[in-house]
């Protein structure tokens, strides 16, 4: 199945969650020093970089710099920052004020150097930001530089990045479950076939040193991060077998994905849940369509359910998109950067093709999962059932910084094949279920009436797609009005009621005649 290959750039672009976590402030002292101030320099100039060249909206390192350094006023509210046209003054209280010569206001590395400068600067004259970890300190003014330029633009603290790449990309695995147990640790469970397995282990061996580091006094936890690396890295492990003499094996790490495809069933309509969007959710929902597709009475239809999914990787909803279309348009994304400007499409055979396609979607469906209901819907793959969804538009790039976080931007706008952008509209169900259970089943027949996207779309929709009108010329009060004809809510049960309203009132259709007749 042919996909579309992003730049390297893209690779690391995704859907972020809405919601912005601040990161824990540690309270304890950290020396100060060349090493600090270095760290410093490369990660504001790095952020501010970033932000100068893929944000959706251009955005001045010399304005970011002093929105972020006011951050620092969260640790110390007797700091003040101003710029000035040939300076940037920072002063705590009535004491001393530092004054720094202003670069040019694009120039992030010159930039980055003079937020490094004030950051020590500040520091010195602050006992409360003396007392604070660098790292706090950073994150201070990261957050405060990125903050209100859209809702979804964040900073992630190292920590937490290092367990979000895990879950998108994926993270090494030796396939075994350990314990501890007496002064070290017992193997309690082995993947079948998986790396540990393949290096001869067995259920009760202990496991003694891990790359030479005794498992002595490791609780679950450390012993996890202990067995844990990058995919293809290799672990040395120091394996005793029922008092024999230790062995010591070179074991493999297999890449682990959390699965983000389900399987069940609605009486006899498959469901296909889908959680988020990974590295490997095409491939999954490939798997599951096409076992289907290949029993010896394949279903009439399916669901994709992405209720409560809140995006991901951006390629994994075309891909999936892909799955269910043969050709046409998926998703168009618009922003600055010239990477950040694309159509994705779609191409290849209809795994689903002799199915039909229902999609449910409800007030927590965003992003990446956003973009694949309306891709479907309107190709006219899909019908859509629930709510409108979130209406999440932005596509973050995820931007690694020196220190070992990351700063997700939003760097382009994403456009529905028929023309509405989605940011603040989301996706309108053809069939609305939060408005009751009589109205939905009044939707129910006038759908099965109807040739499926018979409906005009409105008026704005029309202008944008013969070039009367662009996606941002559509106007608050449009977006509203549209959403306004199916409240957001959270999915239900009549979600997929409805859905087999549809499907055994199509199936019955097919088999006799088109006809009227109240929805059951």
């Amino acid at each position: 199945m042919p996909r579309n290959h992003l730049p390297s750039i893209l690779r690391q672009a995704l859907l972020a969650l809405a919601c912005v976590v601040a990161p824990a402030l540690p309270a304890r002292s950290a020396p100060e020093g060349p090493r600090n101030g270095a760290l410093d320099h490369a990660v504001l100039a790095s952020a501010l970089a970033a932000l100068r060249d893929r944000h959706v909206e251009e955005q001045l390192p010399a304005q970011r710099l002093a929105a972020g350094l006011r951050g620092l006023s969260r640790l110390e509210p007797a700091l003040t920052v101003a710029l000035r046209p040939d300076r940037i003054e920072i002063s705590v209280g009535a004491g001393a004020r530092t004054s720094l010569a202003a670069p040019p206001a694009s120039d992030a590395e010159a930039w980055g150097r003079a937020g490094a400068e004030a950051m020590r600067a500040a520091a010195a004259a602050s006992p409360r930001l003396r007392a604070a970890d660098a790292t706090a300190r950073r994150l201070l003014v990261l957050e405060e530089m990125i903050a209100g330029l859209d809702p979804y633009s964040r900073v992630v603290a190292p920590r937490e990045a290092t367990r979000a790449r895990a879950l998108r990309l994926g993270t090494g695995d030796v396939g075994l479950t350990v314990v501890p147990d007496q002064g070290a640790a017992r193997i309690t469970a082995l993947v079948p076939n998986g790396p540990a397995w393949r290096a001869g282990l067995a259920i009760g061996d202990r496991l003694i040193a891990i790359d030479g580091a005794p498992t002595r006094g490791l609780g679950p936890e450390a012993l996890g991060e202990a067995l844990a690396g990058e995919p293809a890295s290799a672990t040395a492990l120091t394996v005793q077998r029922r008092g024999a003499p230790p062995f010591s094996v070179l074991v493999v790490r297999a890449t682990a994905m959390t699965a983000t495809a389900r399987l069940d069933w609605a009486g006899d309509l498959p469901v296909i849940s889908l959680s988020s969007f990974t590295r490997e959710t095409d491939q999954e929902v490939a798997r599951v369509v096409a076992g289907l597709a290949g029993r010896p009475t394949p279903p009439g239809g399916l669901v994709l359910d992405l209720r409560g999914n809140r995006g991901g990787l951006l390629q994994q909803a075309v891909g999936v998109a892909d799955v269910f279309l043969r050709g046409g348009e998926v998703v168009l994304a618009r922003g600055r950067h010239p990477d950040a400007s694309r159509s994705y499409l779609a191409g290849g055979a209809d795994l689903a093709e002799a199915m039909e396609v229902i999609v449910l979607v409800d007030g927590q469906t965003a992003s990446a999962a956003e973009a694949l209901a309306a891709a479907l819907q309107d190709n006219g793959r899909a019908r859509v059932i629930g709510s409108a969804t979130r209406g999440k538009g932005l596509i973050q790039l995820v931007h690694p910084l020196p220190d070992g976080g990351e700063m997700h931007i939003s760097w382009a706008r994403l456009i529905a094949p028929s023309g509405y952008p989605l940011q603040g509209r989301g996706v309108i169900p053809d069939l609305c279920t939060s408005r009751g259970e009589d109205i939905a089943r009044r939707e129910a027949e006038r759908l099965l009436a109807a040739t499926p996207h018979a409906e005009a779309p409105p008026p704005w929709r029309e202008a944008s797609s013969s070039g009367a009108a662009t996606a941002a010329e559509v106007t608050a009060a449009d977006l509203a009005a549209e959403r306004s004809t199916c409240p957001s809510a959270e999915g239900g049960k009549l979600d997929t009621e409805a859905a087999l309203w549809l499907f055994r009132r199509s199936v019955a259709a097919t088999a006799a005649s088109p006809g009227g007749g109240a929805v059951r």
